[in-house]
C-alpha cells in the first residue's frame, strides 16, 4: 500500500483511477476521446490506451533489489487532438533484509578479508554496529552500510583468531528502524 506521499515497500499493489477533468465536450463526454497510461516507464511499448474514463488499471510494484522510483503518467486527448498529461512519482522501498557473515579471513588474500554487511543486504539507508571482544572491549565500528571491520584494532594490530560480538542499529530506506546482534569469527591463520 501507497502512503499519503506515494511510498510504500514492496510489492505494492497500485489500483489507477483515471479522475480527469474538462478533457472532452460537456454535452459529449464520450466523443472520440482518448487516453494513455503509463504505470512504469519501462520502454516505448508501456503506454496503455483506453477510450473509457471509468477504466481502472492496476499492477504490482514488486522489490527489485533496490529502492527506486516509477513515474506514472496518463494523457488525456480530447477529439480535437489537444492533450493534457499529468504524472506523479511513486517511490517503491526495497523491503529491508539484513544477512550478516559469520566467518572472515582477514589475510589479505582478496577473498573474504573483511567484516561487512555490503553485500548481505538491501533496503538499508543508515547502519552503525559496534564489534566487542570476549571481553566487552571494542575492538571495530562499522559506521555505514557499506563499511566494514578488517579485523584489527583501534590501534592497527590484527586480533587474534575467535569469536567476536556485534550490535547494529539500522535504519531502512522507508524509515523502518531495527537492531541486531551476533557474532562473527575471525580466522587469520594467527593463533590466540
Amino acid at each position: 500500500m501507497l502512503n499519503d506521499n506515494c511510498e510504500g515497500t514492496a510489492d505494492v499493489e497500485v489500483v489507477f483511477t483515471n479522475t480527469s477533468r474538462y478533457y472532452a465536450n460537456p454535452n459529449n463526454p464520450d466523443a472520440d476521446t482518448l487516453f494513455m497510461w503509463d504505470m512504469d516507464r519501462t520502454s516505448i511499448d508501456s503506454w496503455t490506451i483506453c477510450n473509457d474514463f471509468f477504466q481502472q488499471f492496476d499492477t504490482t510494484y514488486e522489490a527489485r533489489g533496490a529502492s527506486y522510483e516509477i513515474d506514472v503518467c496518463l494523457i488525456a486527448f480530447n477529439k480535437n487532438g489537444c492533450t493534457d498529461t499529468a504524472c506523479k512519482t511513486i517511490t517503491i522501498w526495497e523491503p529491508p533484509t539484513l544477512d550478516p557473515v559469520n566467518v572472515f579471513t582477514p589475510n589479505s588474500n582478496g577473498t573474504n578479508d573483511v567484516f561487512t554487511f555490503k553485500n548481505f543486504q538491501k533496503g538499508i539507508r543508515d547502519f552503525n554496529c559496534v564489534i566487542v571482544n570476549r571481553w566487552g572491549v571494542t575492538v571495530g565500528e562499522i559506521n555505514e552500510i557499506t563499511g566494514f571491520w578488517n579485523g584489527t584494532t583501534p590501534g592497527g594490530d590484527l586480533c587474534p583468531n575467535g569469536v567476536y560480538f556485534y550490535t547494529y542499529v539500522a535504519t531502512a530506506d522507508n524509515g523502518e528502524e531495527f537492531s541486531g546482534q551476533g557474532t562473527v569469527t575471525l580466522l587469520s591463520g594467527r593463533g590466540e
